[in-house]
């Protein structure tokens, strides 16, 4: 699935680039993505861009910038993965931690995925998150996500939502 670009009032939501390697070497080495997501082994632009290029070859991974529409400044990812380990694709967002506290995430993600329901294709979502992860776990509410149930992955526990659109 290819995604059109995605507006809000503030927002605009685009497929990742490989010309958006310098801000994803920012995002991933944010103490916010290295405690909740991982370490990605990405420290320069030439593994952004090999990363990115691994994403937009495989159909089932689909990363979406957050763009502010007024700069053009990158604030952050959703993204939208089918696992081989789950029934229905994960939803997931990573803001920089400038951009955080200012409503970006919920805005982002209630646009994307009224496109998504628009569609029909998807009618669960799931998403993944750290126990320890409050401001994800608030804004999965807020989406109206409701836990499911405790799930292991590389050896740690971690809470899986659904949501049904």
């Amino acid at each position: 699935m290819n995604f059109l670009p995605i507006t809000t009032p503030r927002l605009t939501l685009r497929m990742i680039r490989e010309e958006d390697a310098p801000f994803l070497v920012t995002l991933v080495q944010t103490k916010g993505w290295l405690r909740y997501i991982g370490e990605r082994q990405i420290t320069g632009p030439g593994e952004a861009e090999a990363y990115i290029r691994n994403l937009l070859n495989h159909p089932g991974r689909h990363y979406l910038v957050i763009e502010h529409q007024a700069t053009a400044a990158a604030l952050g990812i959703l993204s939208f993965v089918q696992r081989k380990e789950l029934p229905a694709p994960d939803f997931g967002f990573a803001l920089l931690p400038q951009a955080e506290g200012e409503g970006y995430a919920l805005e982002a993600s209630h646009a994307f995925l009224a496109h998504l329901a628009q569609t029909g294709e998807y009618p669960i979502l799931l998403a993944i998150t750290a126990p320890d992860n409050e401001r994800s776990i608030s804004l999965l509410k807020k989406l109206d996500f409701s836990y499911k149930e405790e799930i292991e992955k590389e050896g740690k526990t971690l809470l899986l939502f659904q949501m049904r659109l």
